[in-house]
């Protein structure tokens, strides 16, 4: 936040208004508020109200809690949420809003997709540098904008829809049962 949203925040905004540091607040011309919030601590933005438009950046970063207290925010004015992010993993916002988004199922949101070498002053070279050093599935989500799973599962084909079981309870007599467990490098 500090780093990159604050600083670029207030390029943009030199001369439109007063900024409160200690209380991250952006005074504007005729009384309008702008709130910058971090959500590392996802109530950070609980008990705004009448609020006009909310962007998150980095939203892929956000927890589920974060997003529903986005969507809190927005509720009573239905005010817009303008979400940038790069696609970090197959996580709550690939399962509940962009697949079925995918899927023709929500139409109450949009996607805007593209690589960074759409972007004029991406440099060409770079890109396709990283494509020859980095895995196929990292490179295409920090660079094309595309959910992938991450690398370096140790099983990456598994699929939360094809190798899904609705839960039973089996009669011991019927079934051998084994499992096999990866405690991890910390365990």
């Amino acid at each position: 936040f500090n780093q990159s949203t604050e600083p670029a925040f207030l390029k943009m905004f030199h001369g439109l208004g007063k900024y409160n540091k200690s209380d991250h607040v952006f005074e504007m011309n005729r009384n309008r508020r702008i709130f910058l919030r971090s959500l590392h601590e996802p109530d950070s933005i609980e008990g705004m109200t009448n609020v006009e438009g909310i962007w998150a950046d980095e939203l892929g970063k956000c927890n589920l809690k974060a997003w529903t207290n986005i969507e809190g925010r927005s509720a009573f004015k239905r005010c817009p949420i303008f979400g940038t992010t790069t696609p970090y993993a197959l996580n709550w916002l690939w399962k509940d809003i962009y697949k079925p988004w995918k899927q023709g199922k929500r139409d109450d949101v949009e996607f805007v997709q593209f690589p960074s070498i759409e972007n004029p002053h991406f440099p060409k070279a770079e890109y396709e540098r990283q494509e020859r050093l980095l895995d196929p599935r990292v490179f295409a989500m920090k660079y094309k904008g595309q959910f992938e799973r991450m690398a370096g599962l140790v099983y990456p084909d598994f699929d939360d829809v094809l190798n899904y079981e609705d839960p039973f309870a089996p009669n011991p007599r019927d079934y051998f049962l084994c499992a096999g467990i990866d405690f991890g490098f910390t365990n």
